[in-house]
């Protein structure tokens, strides 16, 4: 039927998947979906996140394209490592932040490290695992992050302090970082 669709009628191609959703899913290998039609699904309210991470899986990250990576950005379920990393390639600098704090939990403590170089400015000295301070201006993103790296122990403290800038105080986090020994 899809195939036919796709064929003849291709602008309901979207339509009859959401209507037969559960079935799309469960055969999805059995679909050729190209990808404007994953970038349709993708955006498509009426998917969840777990439906929508069985077709961004399924289709590879060979076929991921910026508009899915878009969608990815915002994505809290775990995904593939791969999958993330692909996403990171495609999305503006300022989307990476965001990508980071919705897959923290999929990387290891060395991926982490790699991801704050690559994000520079402000984060990358979180990057080297000596014992240092890092002191991030205090909002919201900075205060999850703060908070997974400790809970993580990849800092051993962080406190929300108020430092004196031109005679103004303003809200930072305290971070300080775990070191890690070099294993020779």
């Amino acid at each position: 039927q899809y195939l036919d669709l796709k064929q003849y009628y291709p602008e309901q191609c979207l339509q009859f998947i959401i209507l037969n959703k559960d079935d799309f899913i469960r055969q999805i290998e059995s679909y050729e979906l190209d990808e404007t039609h994953v970038e349709e699904l993708l955006d498509s309210n009426k998917l969840t996140e777990n439906e929508k991470k069985v077709i961004i899986e399924a289709i590879g990250t060979n076929h991921i394209t910026e508009k899915m990576a878009f969608v990815i950005h915002e994505m809290t379920i775990p995904l593939e490592k791969e999958i993330v990393n692909t996403a990171w390639e495609l999305l503006p600098k300022e989307k990476c932040y965001q990508l980071l704090l919705n897959q923290i939990q999929i990387f290891s403590m060395a991926e982490l490290s790699e991801k704050f170089i690559s994000l520079g400015g402000v984060y990358k000295p979180l990057a080297d695992r000596s014992r240092h301070t890092v002191k991030l201006f205090y909002n919201e993103y900075n205060r999850k992050l703060a908070e997974y790296l400790y809970q993580k122990d990849y800092l051993t403290s962080k406190e929300n302090v108020m430092i004196n800038k031109n005679g103004i105080e303003e809200p930072y986090i305290r971070c300080m970082v775990k070191q890690v020994k070099n294993s020779k």
